[in-house]
């Protein structure tokens, strides 16, 4: 074998090795806060079929204002959302626990966004609105995370699948 060959053939083998030990490197250790977010919110598909984009130029907001979210369906699937249950908001304090935020907003019947690419039908604009205990506010100068959380289930055809998907996005409140 000419010596080219066998640089060739070093070469590909230190790359596989790359490959296979990147390929079997462990994944990033979830926090505490975000392993308790699983217990209360467990959706496997959690931000991939669903995503939510807040449709403000604004950074944080106030207990009691209006937070308006764009909910984009990323699947190939139709989504349901009952509405009774649409929207959660979740108060993470501190890192070490999530609060149940009341939400000022009723929603009523239930709603479905189309499979991605549809036009103008495949996201749904909603508002969410904080109400938070003032005492839970009484944290000082600190700002506080809020995690809007939205969880719909997939369709095929017109029939619901069981198959629950979920997206999140967090925004700060201030104190």
């Amino acid at each position: 074998m000419g010596v080219h060959v066998l640089k060739r053939i070093n070469l590909a083998s230190i790359f596989l090795s790359l490959i296979i030990l990147l390929g079997c490197s462990k994944q990033p250790e979830l926090s505490e806060i975000e392993k308790q977010f699983l217990l209360i919110v467990p959706v496997a598909d959690m931000n991939k079929s669903l995503q939510i984009v807040v449709d403000s130029k604004e950074s944080s907001f106030e207990s009691g204002a209006d937070i308006s979210l764009l909910v984009y369906n990323k699947s190939s699937n139709s989504i349901y959302f009952d509405n009774s249950s649409y929207a959660s908001l979740l108060l993470n304090l501190d890192d070490l626990q999530w609060l149940d935020v009341m939400n000022g907003i009723t929603y009523f019947g239930t709603r479905k966004v189309s499979p991605q690419g549809t036009p103008l039908l495949d996201f749904v604009h909603t508002v969410v609105r904080p109400i938070l205990d003032p005492t839970v506010l009484d944290v000082g100068n600190k700002n506080i995370v809020l995690r809007i959380v939205i969880v719909g289930e997939i369709m095929e055809g017109a029939t619901r699948t069981g198959k629950n998907v979920g997206a999140y996005v967090d925004v700060i409140l201030n104190p």
